[in-house]
């Protein structure tokens, strides 16, 4: 077939071919139009999110390089911690409290587990002292009546934390009978004899034994600390107590001023350090 039949043949494809109206321009400029609309529109988009995308690269760069460095203070202070707390201190009255609500022995105790050591104060039932009332008045008057006065145990705690400017964190009170028969007491209570009493008999294991038969509101876990064996100092402060007569002709002791600010400081120095 020559080339003169050919384009007869296919003469229609190129009068079809060449039957671009004005509509068909409009639409298709439109369409160029539209699509080059969207390639900005996508431009401006990512160019208005540059910043922020930066801005949270920027962050968690940061918190890659920060977050390690505050866990590491973090566990460097709680090791801190841990170690000024790593051994039990605390403070405690013992309390031999009579049928008539009288305290007729009464220990100031500090223990520190990291010395594995106690201190022990007994105090004269006839101490001059500041009750604070059930009623919210201040008495003054000895130390054996703080019970009655004050509505029981935690009163004479308060009032010898008061009298001490100590904190006395427990009380552990049981019936004079009871703590006499541990502490092998059987004569009419003389402050000087109980002190030689404890002197010879007091011991870790008759200390958890009285502490054992009280009401008590120390917790099992710092009793538990207290069973097995440590060293007790007595403080006999007997020596330094001057004898004093109220106008009704009511004696009471007092504590001298020199001797009760060295005795705080002794027990406060206990509880503070651990070795």
């Amino acid at each position: 077939m020559d080339d003169h039949k050919w384009k007869e043949l296919f003469s229609h494809l190129d009068d079809e071919s060449l039957q671009f109206t004005k509509g068909d321009r409009d639409k298709t400029m439109a369409k160029i139009k539209a699509d080059r609309k969207k390639v900005t529109d996508k431009r401006l988009s990512i160019f208005r999110l540059g910043p922020s995308i930066a801005t949270v690269m920027a962050l968690i760069i940061a918190a890659g390089v920060l977050l390690p460095l505050i866990l590491s203070e973090s566990n460097e202070a709680d090791r801190e911690l841990a170690s000024d707390n790593e051994y039990e201190r605390f403070s405690l009255l013992l309390i031999g409290e009579g049928y008539t609500k009288r305290t007729e022995l009464n220990l100031l105790v500090t223990y520190n587990e990291g010395r594995n050591s106690m201190k022990v104060v007994p105090l004269p039932r006839d101490l001059y002292v500041s009750i604070q009332g059930i009623e919210g008045n201040t008495i003054h008057d000895k130390l054996t009546h703080a019970a009655a006065y004050g509505g029981g145990s935690e009163a004479v705690q308060e009032t010898i934390s008061e009298h001490f400017k100590i904190p006395v964190d427990y009380y552990a009170s049981l019936h004079i009978e009871d703590a006499f028969d541990v502490l092998g007491i059987h004569e009419p209570i003389r402050h000087g004899y109980v002190v030689n009493k404890l002197e010879e008999n007091l011991n870790s294991t008759v200390m958890t034994d009285l502490i054992a038969q009280s009401e008590t509101n120390i917790s099992d876990h710092q009793f538990g600390l207290l069973d097995h064996e440590y060293t007790i100092d007595l403080i006999d402060v007997s020596e330094n107590l001057e004898t004093v007569t109220n106008d009704d002709d009511i004696y009471y002791v007092q504590l001298d001023e020199e001797v009760l600010q060295e005795t705080t400081e002794l027990l406060k120095s206990h509880l503070e350090y651990n070795e």
